[in-house]
């Protein structure tokens, strides 16, 4: 069970954008640690349990409408009821911008 990883990859289309020029807001990278989050329960216990709260969220680099990512999560820790697990979000690929081509 500990180390049980599960990743998710997901472009980010047009509906995704919060701020002028296309800008992901970042509370869609943590909706999908949620995904990602509830995934791994089905898999150790096999419901959707819910989760009590994130620690330490960084956000290293912007993500823009087009971007390619990957969550990715596992389990770090296994208590009496409750498991601590780690999430990740990775850019992967981005668009090439072609407005600059004409």
């Amino acid at each position: 069970m500990v180390g049980k990883k599960v990743v998710h990859h997901l472009m980010m289309s047009a509906k995704d954008a919060h701020y002028v020029g296309g800008l992901v807001n970042g509370a869609r990278i943590v909706d999908q640690w949620g995904d990602v989050g509830t995934e791994l329960m089905v898999y150790v216990d096999g419901d959707i349990s819910l989760f009590l709260g994130y620690e330490k969220v960084e956000f290293l680099a912007p993500v823009y409408v087009g971007d390619f990512m990957e969550y990715h999560g596992w389990i770090e820790k296994v208590g009496n009821q409750s498991y601590t697990c780690k999430f990740e979000a990775w850019k992967v690929a981005t668009q090439l911008d072609r407005t600059d081509l004409i």
